[in-house]
């Protein structure tokens, strides 16, 4: 499974990212579908005396649409992305981190941003979070 996929099952565990949707009653139903809209894997960035890797993975998950700015800003406003940061570091302290199959060993997963996004004033936007995974990848 790659790890887009490996994460996204691991995210669907979070109460307030289940079903593929932001849970919460700040966006109409129709406009809590999240999808998965830009990832990033840089070269990794330190090498043990094994041979083995460091990386990290960026990843955003966004409202699967654009829409008014203004209809979007409730969530960012009522502690939404504090609720899934603290759902995350509660699977950090009980050590239950994602499961990456064969891709590697997963350190940790954090949410470095949430907000909405703009790419201009009157544009439509999307609510995003930004996450970031450090892992260790399988040898090849």
């Amino acid at each position: 499974m790659p790890i887009s996929e490996s994460l996204l099952s691991y995210l669907s565990r979070c109460p307030l990212l289940a079903d593929g949707r932001f849970q919460t009653n700040d966006l109409p139903i129709e406009r809590q579908t999240y999808a998965t809209i830009y990832t990033y894997a840089p070269e990794p960035d330190q090498t043990y005396l094994d041979g083995g890797t460091q990386a990290e993975y960026y990843f955003t998950l966004g409202t699967d649409g654009k829409y008014p700015a203004e209809e979007l800003a409730p969530i960012g406003a009522h502690g939404f992305s504090k609720g899934v940061a603290g759902w995350l570091k509660n699977e950090r302290r009980a050590v239950r981190p994602p499961d990456l199959g064969l891709d590697g060993t997963a350190y940790r997963l954090e949410l470095l941003s949430a907000g909405v996004l703009t790419a201009g004033q009157g544009s439509l936007a999307r609510y995003c979070m930004t996450f970031k995974l450090t892992y260790r990848p399988s040898a090849a």
